[in-house]
């Protein structure tokens, strides 16, 4: 493979230049041709980049984010009478991305990317958790299979959440155009891809189309859709400026499985219940807030590849905010705790095997998120079933939808990144 010449970087500031390696490059695993790549550049302490760090947005039209590079020490082997101010780079193309059937600069893949389609299906998760409960709080069924689930309404609450998701991040990568052009190249912005009229386009019609069909739902669903909107629009203007907008990125999970919960207080027989619904998927909101602070304290930190020490304390609270509804419905607070086993062994992997690069960490805490939403599931809708209070059907859905999204959401990061 002979990748096209690059022309001149402007995150290094000097020419790229192709240089005939000493030794017969290497093959990756799956026979993919590795190369090698000398540059001239400053020192490293002036360029800004230091050994190990460097990120495939640095090197411009020569790598896509799907390359994986190092940067070598001078080599006198490699590099004998060279200057001390030249370094080498060592650049493997990755396999799966090469020998995979989509094209991963083309238009589909920056689509795919700009809407961080591997993180969708824990959107549909976190609705479901707040129709969930809705329908096992007030609907006592003496006969079980004879009370259908209302698909409907449920699947217009996740169409609304996918909706306003992907207008989030279509928003957001518009208002950090000029910022990616020095930090994240590879995106599509950047590579001209797309207008930047597009992208807006896509976001306002994708958001006003989220709050219309919420609407459908009801009034109440229709308030929570414009409450996430208008944390989207403060998150997106104001998050390279201040730390405190990760508050702002926690509330637009937060209120999904509000959402989903009061999208069916229609269906309440006892008026008194909804305010118990609001107070008990609060609180299932603020486990997701608390999961998504503590994975965007992560984000923030990406491109200085460091991650947050605190952030392992946060998602402990967010679990134990998950089984804390098992103590207000008078059932064993441990049943909750065993359902959060499998988010828990989640993070200690994410923590002990994927914390680096930051990149690696986040997407598998983004991937992670339906095992939260597990945490409640799994031991409720086993509850309920078992004391003849919920169908066949709800039970199923309660117990596969959570696994199944995260899943798809591993799948689905190596078609497009999750960040």
């Amino acid at each position: 493979m002979n990748p096209q010449r690059p022309q001149r970087n402007a995150a290094i500031g000097t020419p790229w230049e192709y240089r005939k390696p000493l030794r017969p490059p290497k093959k990756d695993f799956r026979g993919a041709p590795a190369f090698h790549l000398a540059a001239m550049a400053p020192p490293c302490e002036k360029s800004g980049t230091k050994p190990g760090s460097i990120r495939p947005s640095h090197l411009g039209h020569c790598l896509s984010s799907s390359d994986m590079a190092l940067i070598c020490p001078e080599n006198q082997k490699w590099q004998a009478g060279r200057p001390h101010s030249e370094f080498v780079l060592a650049v493997r193309r990755n396999p799966a991305m090469l020998c995979g059937p989509m094209n991963r600069n083309g238009k589909l893949h920056a689509l795919l990317s700009t809407a961080r389609v591997a993180n969708i299906p824990s959107v549909v998760s976190n609705v479901w958790v707040g129709v969930f409960l809705t329908l096992t709080l007030d609907l006592p069924i003496r006969d079980p299979d004879s009370v259908a689930i209302p698909w409907l309404k449920a699947g217009f609450l996740s169409l609304a959440g996918v909706c306003l998701y992907i207008a989030g991040n279509f928003l957001n990568d518009w208002m950090d155009r000029e910022w990616d052009v020095r930090n994240r190249s590879e995106r599509a912005l950047p590579r001209g891809l797309f207008s930047p009229n597009s992208y807006l386009t896509a976001a306002l019609s994708l958001a006003i189309a989220g709050v219309t069909v919420a609407f459908m739902v009801n009034w109440p669903a229709g308030f929570t859709a414009v409450m996430i909107l208008a944390c989207i629009i403060i998150y997106t203007i104001w998050h390279k400026r201040a730390a405190w907008t990760v508050v702002i990125m926690g509330l637009c999970r937060g209120f999904l499985p509000m959402m989903g919960a009061l999208g069916m207080i229609d269906l309440m027989d006892r008026p008194s219940n909804v305010i118990f619904t609001a107070i008990l998927s609060g609180i299932l909101g603020a486990a997701l807030f608390c999961h998504i602070v503590g994975l965007s304290l992560s984000a923030r930190n990406e491109s200085q590849n460091r991650t947050s020490d605190v952030t392992g304390s946060i998602f402990v609270v967010a679990a134990a905010l998950m089984a804390l509804p098992f103590l207000f419905t008078g059932h064993n607070f441990f049943i909750g705790v065993a359902g959060v086993a499998p988010y828990g062994l989640w993070i200690w992997r994410s923590h002990m095997v994927s914390r680096k690069p930051v990149s690696r960490f986040v997407s598998a805490l983004l991937a992670g998120i339906p095992l939260l939403d597990w945490a409640f599931l799994m031991p409720a809708s086993c509850l309920v079933f078992h004391e003849g209070d919920s169908s066949v059907a709800l039970t199923l859905v309660s117990l596969i939808l959570p696994p199944l999204a995260f899943v798809s959401a591993l799948l689905l990061q190596r078609l497009a990144p999750a960040t």
